[in-house]
């Protein structure tokens, strides 16, 4: 069975190439900490960022690269605080932020193991990066 997880991610990124299609991450979910210390991100942002994507707005966008994940987060969306848009900005213990993304980081990748025969190098490299996996 994980040998059809590595052909149907061949055959997502065949698709999205043929049709120049877009991924975006929204964050739906938490911010400012985890679960119970932190908030539900405001259902008004999630909108704006919808229709910013929708609109080709985040496509002009400047971003920075999340050194962890390699995902690239936008430095500004007109009606969305900055600071909520790159997780790390809001949780007022950094150091508790780190090792709560290296520890989703090293999931990941302990996750991918499963899968990695079945992928090009060139995914496994685009991984995330963490200090705590081994």
């Amino acid at each position: 069975m994980t040998r059809f997880a590595g052909v149907y991610a061949e055959l997502l990124g065949a698709r999205m190439a043929t049709h120049d299609a877009d991924c975006w991450l929204v964050n739906t979910g938490w911010f400012k900490g985890p679960y119970g210390i932190g908030e539900r991100m405001k259902i008004a942002w999630t909108r704006r960022l919808i229709d910013a994507i929708l609109s080709g707005e985040l496509k002009k966008a400047s971003y920075q690269t999340d050194s962890r994940f390699g995902f690239e987060i936008p430095l500004h969306v007109e009606g969305v605080p900055s600071e909520v848009l790159n997780p790390v900005q809001v949780w007022s213990d950094k150091t508790v932020y780190a090792k709560k993304a290296d520890e989703l980081a090293a999931r990941f990748i302990a996750n991918f193991k499963t899968f990695e025969r079945y992928v090009d190098p060139v995914i496994l490299k685009a991984g995330p990066k963490s200090s705590t996996a081994g």
